[in-house]
Order: structure tokens, then sequence, then C-alpha cells
């Protein structure tokens, strides 16, 4: 019994020795982890264009992207550990949506006390077109500014980035669109409209903000549309004319949100126009041309030698058809009544040989 008592309390002061150095290695100086990075800045453009109008805002780990999330959505893989430490490396992603942004432009800044956002002019940026949204640039060691533009979106500048990096994550630039107009275009069935020219006429905007960029557009495949980024003001769209008075939504306020609208577009007439040959047989690929006042409407035939035009009002008509295997046809279509539904059959007669 007293042999047993032995070997446990040689077997306790073992354990008690081997707990004591544990402790001695985890509080050793070079197993304590290293210094949280310096908190940087990063500035939004509320109005692209408007550089006296910026929000900023501190955050502590700009680059909050895990390495999973980064490499998912990239078709190449992008090893964060790999980070060359003469490199600036940033992911692009839409604020709303989370998803990446493909193209952008890339501007680095040295570091000052300005805001990056107003400094881009004399700048030359560095395009990138990437599924991903992932971006690297070698840059010497030093302090840096960094802003990012993309078609649509608001600037976006992370400031005081510095090389060799401090983290082995890239910077996130969220892109933000910002206040806008949005919505579908319907037609006189309650049907979404596609391919729909919109015409975006500014009343007024508050001062100290640029007019929009982009003030015209074409509705979707679902019949939808955005004006986006734009100024507080107050706006209005007309539907398939600049000057169309009829299909037009007027007293259109904007301040700091994207503005859901409908606009209904009234009946007018649909053309069709029919191709064959002189065999009879359908003419597919023949251009139409369709050309009234101030206006011309084109078209390519189907495989069916048939070619639609919507969104015609009253009016006399010239309706050119060409194809290079046959000669040109010409011909005059009249519309009236405000609404209706006008086929028009085409037969085109063979090109006569060269020389003839």
């Amino acid at each position: 019994m007293t042999r047993v008592h032995g070997i446990k309390s040689l077997v306790l002061a073992l354990a008690a020795v081997l707990v004591a150095g544990a402790a001695v290695v985890l509080l050793r100086p070079d197993a304590e982890p290293g210094p949280e990075p310096a908190p940087v800045r990063i500035e939004r453009s509320n109005v692209p264009g408007n550089r006296h109008a910026d929000e900023v805002s501190d955050q502590a780990d700009p680059g909050a992207v895990t390495r999973e999330a980064l490499t998912s959505s990239s078709p190449e893989p992008e090893d964060i550990s790999a980070l060359a430490p003469a490199q600036i490396a940033g992911r692009v992603r839409d604020l709303d949506t989370g998803e990446a942004v493909a193209a952008f432009q890339v501007y680095v800044l040295a570091h000052t006390t300005e805001s990056p956002l107003r400094r881009t002019g004399d700048a030359v940026p560095t395009p990138f077109k990437r599924g991903s949204g992932v971006f690297r640039l070698d840059q010497e060691p030093g302090l840096y500014d960094v802003v990012v533009t993309a078609p649509g979106y608001h600037p976006v500048a992370v400031r005081g980035i510095v090389v060799p990096p401090q983290q082995r994550k890239p910077y996130a630039f969220e892109m933000s669109r910002g206040a806008g107009i949005t919505g579908i275009v319907l037609g006189y069935d309650g049907m979404p409209l596609k391919q729909v020219a919109l015409f975006l006429d500014v009343k007024w905007i508050e001062e100290g903000f640029d007019a929009p960029a982009v003030t015209t557009t074409r509705t979707g495949p679902d019949g939808r549309f955005v004006f986006s980024p734009l100024a507080p003001g107050e706006y209005a769209i007309s539907a398939l004319e600049m000057n169309n008075t009829v299909d037009r939504l007027a007293a259109i306020r904007v301040r700091d949100e994207l503005v859901e609208v409908s606009i209904p577009v009234a009946a007018r007439h649909q053309l069709q126009v029919a191709v064959k040959d002189q065999g009879g047989r359908p003419v597919g690929d023949a251009a139409i041309e369709v050309r009234g006042e101030g206006r011309i409407f084109t078209a390519m035939t189907a495989e069916s030698g048939l070619a639609v035009i919507d969104h015609l009002q009253d009016g006399d008509y010239t309706l050119s058809v060409s194809h290079l295997d046959f000669q040109d046809s010409r011909d005059v279509v009249t519309l009236y009544g405000g609404t209706g539904f006008t086929v028009r059959w085409i037969t085109l007669e063979d090109r006569p040989p060269e020389g003839r």
C-alpha cells in the first residue's frame, strides 16, 4: 500500500511540472498576439460629381472579408496569404446585394489630410474587369489613400492604407448606388414592355449638386429600368420620345433613397412586315427601316421573314427593306386612328448579276 501511495505522489509531481512548463510557454513574449492594425478612414460621396458631400466613418478592420468569402466568388483562386509585401489588395462589392462589382477603376493617391475624393482629377486610374471584384496593385512602401469608382455607383475611398500591409486581407470597397428612380414600364394590357426608350428630364436639383450624367436608358427584358445615382431634386420621365407629353410621369421627388415608379404607355400602332422572295420563301436577316417625321425605327426579320415594330404614332411613314441578295424595296405606310394593327407584305426581287 505504501508503494502505491509513493507512485501516485510521483505521478502528481510530474504532472505539476508539465503544467508549470506549459504556462511558461504560453506566457512567453513571442507567443503574444501582435498589435491591432491602425484604424483607417472610409469616405463615400453621396452624389457623384459632388465632392462637398462626403460621409466619413472609422473602421478598425476595413478588410473584413474572409478568405473563404473571397475565393468562393472568384473564378480564380485568390490566396490572401500570398499577398506580396509591396501590394495593395481590395475587393469591390455592391453594398446592397453583396455581389462583386466586375468593372471599376482604382486611384492610388499619396496620403494627405485632404479628402481623396477631391483629389482624383489629376490622377490616372487603373481600370479592372474581373468577375471576382478583387484587385491587386504593386506599390512602393508608404502611406496611401485609395479611391474606387464604378459606373452607376458613388465613389468610395479608403484612407491611411499602409504598404507593406499590416493585414493579409483585402480592403473592402462597398459601392452604393444611392438615391435614384427605378420602376417598370407597362403596356395598355398591363404587361411589361421591353426595350422602351426612356428620357429623364431634370426640373430642378438642390444647389451644390451636379446634374446627372445619364439621362437616357431603355427598359430591360423584364420592363424595368433605373436612373441612379441622382442628386436631390425633382424629375420627370418620358417614354418613347423626349417630348412625349402623354406617356410621361412628372413631379418625381428624389431625396436620399431609390424611388419606385410605374409608367403606363398608351396603345399605339403596331406594324408587322413580312418579307418573302419571288418564290414565296421567307427572307430572314432583311433590314427594315421605318422613317417618319423626326423618328426612325429599325428591325431585322427573323428566319420566318417577319419583323415587328411597335409604338408608332399616327402619320405617314416610308418603309424600306434591304438585303444583300435582293434589290431594295421601298413603300409608304399611312397610319391613322390612334391605335391599330397593320401588316405589310413585301416581295423582294433577286439582285441582277454584276455587270448587267
